[in-house]
This record gives C-alpha cells, structure tokens and sequence, in this order.
C-alpha cells in the first residue's frame, strides 16, 4: 500500500527496549545536550533538512557618554549548521524463525538497538571533537588538562559540565593517586559513569579517536611560523621550520597554536585560553613541502559577540598582518576527551516519520526515538524487520567544548 503519513504508528515492546537500550548505551547524546528546534518543526522530516541555529553578537561597549561615529550599531549573527541523520538496521525474519531458540526481543531488538544508536554516536564524535575552540595538552600521565578544561569553562559560563573521556584516562588518573567522585545519577544516565572530578561529570566514551603525532612532524614544526588563513575555505598555512625528513601526516584532530592568539568566551571577549585551530581531516607532507595548509573549524573573528578567537590584547585578529609562532604538541599518541557546558550541545530524534505503514511501530525513551517497519519482498515472499532512529546532533557553540589531550608514551 502507499506511504502515508496518515497511518498510525502504534508503539510496541520490542520498539521501547531497542530505544531503551539506545538511550543507555549513548550518555554522549542524552546527558548535557539540549533540544533547540521546537517538536512540531521536525514532524515528517527526513534526510536532507539541516537547520541553522544562530549565535547573536553582544555588541561592543564604549566607556563613555556619546555614541561614538565608530559604535558598532549593528546586530552581526554567526550561524551553525546541523544536518538530520538518518540510520538504520535490518534483520530478516526467515533466517530469525530458523533459529528455534532465538529470543526476538533480547536478543535481536536489544543488540540493533545498542548497535543503531552506537553508529550514531561513532560518527557524531568524528564531527564534534574538531569543534571546539580551546584545547589543553598534557605531557605522559599527566591529567591536569582535565582540570584546565573546567577551569577555562567555569570562568566563562554557570552551565553544568560534562566530560566525555577515553577509558584510558581514567587509568591515568588512577594511577597517580587522584580519583573520579561517585556521583548519584538515575539509571538511566549511569551508563558509562565514571564519576566527577574538578567541576565536572564524566563518563568514559570508546569512540573518541586518539590523536598522533608523529616524531618526524613534531621536528618540522619546531620554528613554524603562521603563513595565511583563508576565511572562505577554512584553511591554516604554516610556514614549516623545516621540510620533513621523511613523508608524514597531520592527522585530524592535531591542535595547532598561534602565540598571542586566544579563545574568547560566550560574549566574544578575549580569554587567558589559548586558540586551538584543531584540523578536521588529515593532511599528507612530502619531504618537499616548506608549508602546510590544513583544514580547520571556521574562525569568526571580527569584533563583537559571535567571534570565537582573538588576540590576547582583545584586539581583532588581522589576518593579513598577523606575525606569530606556530607550534603543536610534542610527539606521541594521546588519549582524547571533550569537556562541553550544558547547552552547547544539540541532540534531538524524530519522533514522528512519513515513511509510515499500517504495521510501523515506535518507541521512545528519553530523547531516543526509534521506529520498526515490517517489510515484505512480493516477490520471493521474504519478510524482514528494519529499525530506524533519525538524529539531530551536533555542537551548537563550540566556544563552550574543551578539547582535552592527555600523552599515552
């Protein structure tokens, strides 16, 4: 029969486990995030709708009576993109009904629904780990980046704050003699709970990828200086301090620091921080290259409110006359976290779809919508079921996202 978006979804037991376990199994989207795009907007949506979510300036301010003829009079909005992601998994009921001992709903329903949500959650932190505007970088075992990361954020907003952490930092903490507070938490939300600790609550997060930097790039960006940044296509170059001995990789996620360039907090004004230019995907170096240019998040940095980065004096960052060194962290392979203040997070599902027939069902907990079709090959006669979810996830304010990197060797 034809798709309507007429026919009833009727909610089921299998649709509310897989959604249950979905929800436990992804802290990272539930817990600190917001929803900012009202319910009715995302009704019948789909693939492709991507919606923009605006950062307004907070305006200059002038120690003096008169407004003066260079007063920034005018409101300047920066926007942020996010796209509705679409997901899936399918499991054949023939080859299901073979199987005289198989438990449907445990051990189907149950492990689509931790694998449907994991896929998400994988490829959401691949997006989000490169947009953040600071980054604190810490030498073998050391964890007081964690601590970095929240000071920076508790000076710039009241929000509450959460970490999202490799496993392996919480060994490194451990081990030398700190721990991780227990924190009370519904059930719900303990998934992954590794505790609080200087201002934040953590949870371990496997999908983080860490960050390598290999010896060979580390001594070609000994004496790097900044070359240029090109504001339309977001990329950094780098006059190298030397070409590289041998062929390397700058890989995603390596931070990139200017000396005298700083991050600014929620209103557009200068921090202590310094400005991470974080590269999004990796950039092969042949031994005959003296630069680099990479890839970077977008860098506002007019004055006023919706800039993210600026120069340590608070003035505009000029890029044309801009003299500064450039650096990276020492060579090594370092595990990865994210610190993020509620809000600067966007995380929501559909809860409604038009691709809906007389037998789709759905369940929903908290925030996690999933829905199951039953489909049916006319021709060979072969049923099938199919699980959906559709995210809306992303940060919304990267200005309030601490890359945190902690050296493994």
């Amino acid at each position: 029969m034809a798709i309507s978006s007429n026919n009833t979804i009727k909610t089921s037991y299998q649709t509310e486990l897989v959604a249950l376990r979905g929800a436990e199994s992804a802290p990272y989207f539930t817990v600190g995030s917001k929803a900012y795009v009202p319910e009715a907007e995302l009704v019948n949506k789909r693939k492709g709708q991507t919606y923009g979510y605006v950062i307004r300036d907070a305006g200059e301010v002038e120690n003096q009576l008169a407004i003066g003829a260079n007063a920034k009079k005018n409101v300047v909005e920066r926007e942020v993109k996010l796209s509705i992601e679409p997901w899936h998994n399918y499991v054949e009921n023939n080859a299901v009904e073979g199987k005289t001992d198989l438990q449907f709903d445990v051990e189907i329903a149950q492990n689509y629904g931790i694998k449907l949500i994991q896929a998400a959650v994988k490829k959401s932190i691949g997006n989000d780990f490169v947009k953040s505007a600071a980054c604190f970088v810490g030498k073998v075992g050391e964890f007081e980046p964690l601590s970095m990361a929240t000071g920076h954020l508790n000076s710039i907003t009241s929000e509450a704050l959460y970490g999202f952490v490799d496993p392996m930092i919480e060994a490194i903490v451990t081990s030398k003699g700190a721990q991780f507070v227990p924190v009370d938490a519904p059930a719900m939300y303990k998934q992954g709970l590794i505790g609080h600790f200087h201002g934040a609550d953590y949870r371990s997060q496997r999908f983080i990828p860490r960050v390598n930097i290999s010896s060979v790039l580390a001594t070609a960006f000994t004496g790097a200086s900044f070359s240029a940044f090109n504001a339309s296509t977001n990329t950094l170059t780098i006059t190298l301090g030397a070409s590289p001995a041998s062929a390397t990789v700058i890989k995603k996620g390596t931070p990139i620091f200017l000396d005298g360039v700083v991050a600014c907090d929620l209103v557009g004004d200068e921090t202590t921080a310094p400005y991470a230019f974080i590269v999004t995907e990796d950039k092969s170096i042949a031994t005959t290259d003296s630069s680099v240019a990479v890839k970077v998040d977008e860098v506002p940095v007019a004055a006023g409110g919706t800039r993210v980065a600026a120069m340590a004096d608070g003035s505009e960052i000029d890029w044309t006359s801009l003299s500064a060194s450039a650096s990276i962290p020492a060579a090594g392979v370092y595990f990865a976290g994210l610190v993020r203040a509620s809000g600067s997070y966007n995380f929501q599902t559909l809860n409604d779809i038009d691709v809906a027939t007389p037998d789709s069902k759905k369940g929903s907990v908290q925030g996690i919508t999933v829905f199951q079709n039953r489909l049916t090959d006319m021709d060979s006669f072969e049923t099938g079921t199919r699980f959906d979810t559709f995210t809306l996830a992303g940060v919304v304010e990267k200005r309030a996202q601490v890359l945190v990197l902690i050296k493994a060797n």
